[in-house]
């Protein structure tokens, strides 16, 4: 079927997108994957190569993608895909025009599991600081639970493992490319989870 061509499955699963649904925004980018890979490949060139790489393009992007799905008014997958890609390469412009004002990287949203080591590993200040830390790692943990178990599997193996992606790529039979993927989707829908548990 055309990607442009309209039918019911799409259109369902882009409403779902559009309300925010978590698992219907990872489906949605997991069938444009191939499209947006290219996309940021093309969008990082040879300007930002050695400064950026094509899975921090895609990240910062999916962030985007996860703050402004219901700003989204397309009815097709193929509509969907040029939306994500003009993201890519707006993300990708921003991130050239950083550069290009002398700094050495762009501006870095520290992912929640960075945030949570950070806060842990400074000293105590006061007698409530471990009762306040205690609710943070309850928090991270919730927001964990609660991502896809493909996400959630791999946020456990790489982030909080810290083992390498080939092996989870080796036990899984996916491609290193799909896990890295994966892992980018993972941690836009986790800094999405973390922000709303915050508010």
């Amino acid at each position: 079927m055309d990607r442009d061509e309209p039918n019911n499955e799409d259109r369902a699963l882009l409403d779902r997108v559009r309300q925010g649904d978590l698992d219907a925004i990872d489906e949605a980018l997991r069938r444009i994957d191939p499209l947006t890979e290219e996309r940021a490949r093309r969008a990082v060139g040879p300007r930002l190569e050695a400064w950026a790489n094509v899975s921090d393009i895609r990240q910062d992007a999916f962030l985007v993608v996860l703050r402004s799905c219901g700003s989204f008014r397309g009815e097709t997958m193929g509509s969907f895909g040029a939306w994500v890609r003009q993201i890519i390469d707006h993300t990708a412009q921003r991130a050239v025009r950083h550069k290009e004002a002398g700094k050495r990287k762009p501006p870095s949203r520290p992912s929640g599991l960075e945030a949570l080591a950070a806060q842990i590993a400074r000293p105590v200040a006061t007698p409530s600081t471990p009762a306040r830390e205690a609710e943070e790692l309850a928090r991270y943990h919730a927001a964990i639970e609660s991502l896809s178990p493909a996400q959630r599997m791999v946020v456990e193996h790489v982030l909080l493992e810290q083992r390498p992606v080939s092996e989870l790529s080796e036990s899984t039979g996916q491609s290193v490319h799909a896990i890295h993927s994966l892992l980018s989707r993972a941690r836009a829908a986790l800094a999405i989870k973390l922000r709303h548990r915050s508010e």
